[in-house]
């Protein structure tokens, strides 16, 4: 089988790519995607090299929560001018029992807010690293209007809902910049509900 040998040079990683000829005289390309830097790691995806380059964040909860019958929990995110946000998951654990109606959840853009509430600590998927999430992330804020629906979720009870699983599909929100987002919890049961929430994103410089 007669081959030719290429380098390619992109960024940090050397890819070599093989052309060989196959029995049926079919011309092949065999890419090794192997990263020389550091020695011995592949880059699996986009999500994968965003966290190994310290620009993947969350935002949680950080404990139970209780959110009152027939009372809403707002998240705010406020997305910069710059990097771009890439929104990868929305996930909700809920716990309640005997509730007359189910909880819902809903991303809108652009709300009015005329009290940010609590601002959020975000942290960096590489543990390591310095770099600080640009987005900022406010939970309990206050809201005249929710502004444009996106989303809308009804939520499972008793299990972790993952309204947008990056794992299993590439979902993304990618946000405008300067502007802000409301993740909306809703409990319109006739009893509280216990819960987490978390959120993961990436951030993005072209």
């Amino acid at each position: 089988m007669a081959t030719q040998d290429i380098s390619i040079w992109d960024e940090s990683n050397i890819k070599a790519v093989d052309v060989s000829t196959d029995t049926n005289s079919k011309n092949r390309l065999m890419v090794d995607a192997y990263v020389t830097t550091p020695p011995g790691k592949y880059v699996d995806n986009e999500v994968t090299a965003m966290i190994e380059a310290g620009k993947a964040f969350t935002a949680n909860s950080n404990a139970v929560i209780t959110i009152n019958a027939n009372t809403t929990l707002y998240i705010q995110l406020v997305a910069p001018a710059s990097p771009e946000i890439h929104l990868r998951d929305i996930s909700l654990n809920i716990t309640k029992g005997g509730a007359s109606v189910p909880t819902n959840m809903y991303l809108s853009e652009a709300p009015t807010v005329t009290a940010n509430g609590t601002q959020l600590t975000c942290f960096n998927t590489k543990r390591d690293s310095t770099n600080t999430a640009a987005m900022v992330v406010y939970s309990g804020s206050t809201v005249t209007n929710t502004g444009t629906r996106l989303l809308a979720y009804v939520t499972h009870t008793d299990w972790e809902t993952y309204v947008s699983p990056s794992y299993t599909s590439p979902f993304k929100w990618v946000l405008k910049p300067s502007t802000k987002y409301l993740i909306t919890i809703e409990n319109p049961s006739n009893q509280a509900i216990s819960m987490t929430w978390f959120i993961f994103w990436l951030e993005e410089t072209h």
